[in-house]
């Protein structure tokens, strides 16, 4: 499934377990230890899960990598521990906690990073999640601190990440001949901040990037054919009026079959994320560690007036003038497979009208025949940022004395929540369809990570 974002999308995996704020963490909780005069990260646990704030002013304790945690308990009962877990191994202590730094520690603590009142337990095999158990329980308005591992520091957003990442287009192909027009469409993403396709990934809610292509216009006659997977001996003729259309379509195209040695059908992706590396189509094939490649080189012959002569094209051309057009746009991979369009990416128009090697293509990762057909690519938009919103926790509170958090309802949520009850109060004889209405507008339907509340 596509997934088209709206203007205000926010990430429901990060609201629906942990809120979170880059503050000033809150003073008086941590000690001086190491390098830092504070809590570098403090956690607020209230009857409803747990909020994180950020002191930027403090880096790890020890120099390297470790963080300072601080603990207050708003709740209304006393804290006996707290379960944590991460993308990080926050669990995997290496004798570096904060007792070796001047701490005083305690018996039940044989790894050295619960300071007075910490220790823990239930650690996973990754050493991402587990417990912090507390030897006497806080009580509540009381606070305490620990130490975990790795610098736990304020969440990089996503469009920090992507935003002005994705090049070009470039255009090229037979540029060198005399009136040629550039026949082949290429970009790459490289995420900003250093970052690797895999890291950036992960820091906006994604399991890879990929690209998803859509056919906005295509010319009749058409000699395009998808897979019927109903009935394969039947392709999908996709005409103009089936536009627009992913590129590849479900299923993929008649061109690109396990008998011609590769295949295109992994909608909505361009690359498939699934195919081995022995499909030139495969998504492994066009990124390295840092950066993700696209290219095209579309050709539909029933544009010129060969067209006449195919009947792939019904023995007819296209009117004069026709192009075909495309929106390339950069997409995450979530991680139920399906992909969120993130909105980067250009629009462009094509009137090449050859084909090559006899096969008329859209989706193609082969260059044109030289000296082949007439016409080209013009590049008629570029998006180069996206509203998509997501930051992903460093840590989330998973439990609170044994018991699963329950979701903190976002501010958003609340601003708009509050206004849709005044709004109800003042027009009381409508207000059963009007809030219905109303509902739907602020919070529409959406599935998968398109969505705001």
């Amino acid at each position: 499934m596509n997934h088209q974002i709206s203007a205000t999308t926010t990430a429901g995996l990060m609201l629906g377990i942990l809120s979170f704020f880059v503050v000033q963490a809150s003073a008086g909780v941590c000690p001086p230890i190491g390098n830092d005069s504070g809590c570098g990260v403090v956690i607020n646990v209230t009857n409803t899960g747990g909020a994180l704030s950020f002191n930027q002013n403090q880096g790890p304790y020890d120099g390297i990598d470790d963080t300072l945690v601080g603990i207050t308990n708003n709740s209304s009962q006393s804290l006996h521990d707290i379960g944590l877990a991460s993308t990080n191994s926050i669990f995997g202590f290496d004798f570096d906690g904060i007792d070796a730094y001047g701490s005083q520690g305690n018996p039940s603590d044989a790894n050295g990073y619960g300071g007075p009142n910490a220790y823990y337990s239930h650690i996973n095999a990754t050493q991402t999640s587990g417990t912090v158990n507390f030897v006497s329980p806080i009580p509540p308005g009381g606070v305490g601190y620990f130490s975990l591992e790795n610098a736990l520091t304020a969440p990089t957003p996503c469009q920090q990440i992507v935003n002005n990442a994705v090049s070009g287009p470039i255009l090229g192909g037979r540029l060198g001949s005399f009136l040629a027009e550039p026949t082949d469409i290429g970009s790459s993403f490289t995420p900003n901040l250093g970052l690797g396709l895999s890291q950036a990934a992960a820091d906006c809610g994604f399991t890879n990037f990929d690209w998803v292509q859509t056919i906005t216009n295509e010319p009749d006659p058409s000699p395009f054919y998808a897979v019927n997977a109903q009935d394969p001996s039947s392709p999908i003729h996709m005409t103009n009026a089936r536009t627009p259309f992913n590129d590849p379509p479900p299923g993929g195209y008649t061109y690109c079959l396990p008998s011609f040695g590769y295949t295109c059908n992994d909608a909505p992706f361009y690359y498939s994320v699934t195919a081995p590396s022995t499909n030139g189509f495969a998504l492994q094939n066009h990124e390295t560690t840092n950066v993700l490649s696209f290219f095209d080189a579309p050709k539909d012959p029933c544009l010129g007036i060969q067209g006449l002569l195919l009947a792939e094209c019904d023995y007819s051309m296209a009117p004069i003038g026709s192009k075909e057009a495309f929106t390339t746009d950069l997409a995450g991979v979530l991680p139920d497979g399906s992909a969120l369009d993130l909105g980067i990416g250009f629009s462009w128009t094509d009137d090449f009208n050859d084909i090559s090697g006899g096969i008329a293509t859209t989706l193609n990762n082969m260059p044109v025949d030289p000296g082949s057909g007439t016409g080209g690519i013009t590049v008629t938009h570029i998006q180069p940022t996206t509203d998509y919103q997501f930051q992903l926790p460093p840590v989330t509170v998973t439990t609170v004395n044994g018991v699963p958090t329950v979701a903190e309802p976002p501010t958003l949520c609340l601003v708009a929540l509050g206004l849709l009850l005044m709004w109800g109060m003042s027009t009381a004889h409508l207000r059963h369809q009007r809030l219905r209405s109303s509902q739907t507008a602020l919070w529409p339907r959406h599935s998968g990570s398109d969505r705001q509340c």
